[in-house]
């Protein structure tokens, strides 16, 4: 199984890690600072035998969103080898930071402008993704994806 989780170095972002490291998921972390996790990272991999894969992003500099792009490629590989294997793991879950469905409408400038759910939300729709689920501001917003 492999997890994408945003917002990974600490707080909700980092507990879902860890849960996710103890049930052996591979684990592809981004936040703005994770660099300053390494340790935990090298731990988790070490008691866990996982892969890691971690980058520093910030999602809300635009610089950071385009060098995002090269893991969407990724995230879009990843989607497929998990559509492939539904008949062992049936559900795809994905974990983000920011709500691409906020009920706060002081984010919307934030969403417009990076155009979060515009780029996810195709994405986890052709893979069928089941459940989007996201943290951020101390509020969770669950919301499944559908036609």
């Amino acid at each position: 199984m492999n997890v994408v989780v945003t917002g990974a170095s600490r707080g909700i972002g980092r507990s879902i890690a860890e849960h996710f490291a103890a049930e052996g998921a591979h684990l592809f972390l981004c936040s703005r600072n994770m660099d300053a996790s390494a340790t935990w990272q090298q731990e988790l991999m070490d008691k866990y035998q996982i892969n890691i894969t971690a980058f520093n992003a910030d999602l809300g500099k635009e610089s950071d969103v385009k060098n995002f792009g090269n893991q969407i490629e990724w995230l879009i590989n990843d989607l497929e080898k998990a559509n492939k294997n539904r008949n062992k793991i049936p559900w795809i879950i994905v974990y983000g930071h920011r709500p691409m469905y906020d009920k706060n409408i002081v984010d919307w400038p934030f969403l417009t402008k990076y155009n979060i759910r515009k780029v996810f939300e195709p994405i986890f729709i052709k893979y069928n993704v089941n459940v989007y689920i996201a943290g951020g501001k101390r509020t969770i917003y669950t919301k499944c994806i559908s036609r």
